[in-house]
C-alpha cells in the first residue's frame, strides 16, 4: 500500500506532534507500506542556522520506504493572526499542487493549520483521504476569544469546516468529546473514528534530578520545588493564569518556583509581564528537542495543563500523556465533564480546577507543597495509566488498519 502523509510539520522541527508523525511514518513502513511525506521546510523551534541546513533538502530519503518532500515558504509563520492566515493559505495551495502529483492508495492529513483539510477535500475526488482532527475549528478560535461566533469570519470558517468534513473520505478525532461535537454538526458517526494520541513509555519516563542535566544547564537548585509548563505559548493556552498564580505564591512563605518551557506568539507578552510586574519566581526557557522530553517533564514537582474556558471540549493536549508517562503529577484547568477532566480524575493522576481561577490554582499548589505524599500517588497513577492505555503500537496499528479499510473500499467502487 502506498500512503501519502500530508502534514505541516516534521522532524527536525520541535512541536508537540512531531513524535506522532514520525511514529506513524516508521510504523506504516514496518507494517509494509511505502510512505511519502509532503511537509514544509523546518521552522518551529529551530534557529536560523539550523533552518538553512534544510533549504536545499527538498527531497530526502528518510529510510528505504519513506521519502520526504519539502515545499513552501522558508520563512517564519508570522505573529499576527492575519499574517499567519495568509501564510497558511499559501501553504495549502503549495501542498495541494505537490500532493496531487504523488501516486497513492490513500492519503493521511493532519488538521493543523485547519486549511489542510481543504487539500483532503479536493484530493478525495481521486484518492480516499483520512483527515486527522486534532482541534475543532473554528470553535477553538471562538473559545480563545479571537473571533466571535456571530461574526462574518466565523460563519465563513464554519462553511469551510462543513465542506472539509463532508468531502474528506473519513475523519479521525482524538477524543470522544470531539466526535460528539462533529455529530452535533450532523456528521455521520460511521464516518468518524476515535483514535487517541499515544506516547512511547519506554522513551519517556521519570529522570531523577541527580541524572537530569537540565538542572545544571538551567542553574536550578535540585532541592527546590518547581511547577512546570511545557508546550506552545499560543492563544489556546491560558498562560496568564500561571503568571497570576505565581504572583500569589510569591507573597506566601513558601519557596515555589515556576518553569515555562515553550515558544509561540504569546511569548513576548509573557516576558513583558514578568519584567514589568517583577514576577521573579518564574524561569522561561526555549522549547527543547523531542529527545529531551523525559528531562523536560521530569523538571517539575507539578506539571500544568492550562486550557482556556471551553477549549477542553475542542482539543485534547497530547502533552498530557507525556506528563503521565514521566510520572508527573498534574493540575489541569478544564471544564467539568470533559474528557480530559474525567480522565485525570478517574485515574487519580492530578487535580482539575475551573479555567481562569488563578487563586484556586495557587491554593492547590500550596496545599500540594505542604502535602507532598499525594504528589507521589498522582505520579504513580499517571504512569500506570500510560503503560496500560497509551501504547504506540496499538494506536499506529489502528491507523494502519483504518487506512487499509478506506483504501480497500475505494478500490471496490
Amino acid at each position: 500500500m502506498n500512503i501519502l502523509m500530508v502534514i505541516p510539520y516534521f522532524k527536525p522541527e520541535i512541536t508537540a506532534i512531531i513524535h506522532l508523525m514520525e511514529d506513524l511514518a516508521f510504523d506504516f513502513e514496518k507494517y509494509g507500506a511505502q510512505v511519502t511525506i509532503v511537509t514544509g521546510f523546518p521552522i518551529r523551534g529551530l534557529d536560523p542556522i539550523e533552518r538553512k541546513k534544510y533549504y536545499h533538502k527538498e527531497v530526502e530519503q528518510l529510510s528505504k520506504n519513506i521519502k520526504i518532500m519539502r515545499v513552501g515558504s522558508k520563512s517564519g509563520e508570522g505573529n499576527s493572526l492575519a499574517s499567519r492566515g495568509f501564510k497558511y493559505l499559501a501553504k495549502t495551495f503549495v501542498f495541494y499542487s505537490t500532493s496531487k502529483k504523488v501516486s497513492a492508495d490513500v492519503i493521511y492529513l493532519y488538521s493543523t493549520p485547519p486549511s489542510m483539510g481543504m487539500i483532503g477535500a479536493w484530493l478525495s475526488k481521486k484518492v480516499p483521504t483520512v483527515y486527522c482532527l486534532q482541534d475543532i475549528f473554528p470553535d477553538n478560535l471562538s473559545a480563545q476569544g479571537m473571533i466571535k461566533k456571530n461574526s462574518l469570519i466565523f460563519k465563513l470558517f464554519s462553511i469551510m469546516e462543513a465542506y472539509i468534513y463532508k468531502n474528506n473520505t473519513h475523519i479521525v478525532t482524538i477524543s470522544k468529546d470531539m466526535k460528539r461535537n462533529l455529530m452535533v454538526k450532523k456528521i455521520d458517526s460511521n464516518k468518524i473514528t476515535v483514535i487517541g494520541n499515544w506516547i512511547d513509555t519506554e522513551e519517556l519516563k521519570y529522570i531523577p534530578r541527580e541524572e537530569n542535566p537540565l538542572f545544571d544547564e538551567y542553574k536550578l537548585e535540585k532541592k527546590g520545588f518547581y511547577v512546570s509548563y511545557c508546550g506552545n505559548l499560543g492563544y489556546a493556552q491560558d498562560i496568564d493564569i500561571i503568571l497570576a498564580c505565581a504572583k500569589v505564591t510569591l507573597t506566601s512563605q513558601f519557596e515555589i518556583k515556576y518553569i515555562i518551557i515553550g515558544s509561540g506568539v504569546y511569548k513576548e507578552h509573557i516576558m513583558k509581564r514578568i519584567k514589568e510586574e517583577n514576577i521573579n519566581n518564574i524561569y522561561v526557557f526555549p522549547l527543547r528537542p523531542e529527545k529531551d522530553s523525559a528531562y523536560v517533564y521530569s523538571l517539575g514537582d507539578i506539571g500544568l495543563i492550562t486550557l482556556k474556558k471551553e477549549m477542553s471540549g475542542y482539543a485534547m493536549p497530547s502533552k498530557t500523556w507525556a506528563m503521565m508517562s514521566a510520572s508527573q503529577p498534574l493540575i489541569c484547568t478544564a471544564e467539568e465533564n470533559t474528557e480530559i477532566c474525567n480522565t485525570i480524575r478517574e485515574t487519580h493522576s492530578g487535580i482539575v480546577i475551573k479555567p481562569g481561577d488563578y487563586y484556586e490554582l495557587a491554593r492547590q499548589i500550596i496545599r500540594l507543597y505542604r502535602e507532598q505524599a499525594e504528589l507521589g500517588e498522582f505520579g504513580r497513577n499517571g504512569r500506570l495509566y500510560a503503560e496500560k492505555k497509551l501504547s504506540r503500537e496499538s494506536a499506529t496499528m489502528n491507523y494502519f488498519n483504518l487506512l487499509s479499510e478506506v483504501a480497500g473500499k475505494a478500490r471496490k467502487k
